[in-house]
């Protein structure tokens, strides 16, 4: 039971947050329409490439920044 409480645990972080990265796209593709560089924000632009990378920046920040 201890590993199989590990990966689901794993996964449910992973889709979690996924869907929080979305939602918070979502919501800033309505409020503001451009960025720094004046590129428009989409939704649609959030891969799994950069989902991974994202994800993996906040451990790293969670773990040995706090």
């Amino acid at each position: 039971g201890g590993l199989f409480a590990i990966i689901a645990g794993f996964l449910n972080f992973f889709m979690f947050s996924y869907n929080e990265y979305r939602y918070e796209l979502m919501v800033a593709e309505g409020v503001c329409s451009n960025d720094d560089n004046g590129n428009i924000i989409h939704e649609d632009e959030l891969t799994l490439c950069k989902y991974v990378k994202y994800t993996i920046f906040d451990w790293v920040k969670t773990l040995f920044c706090h």
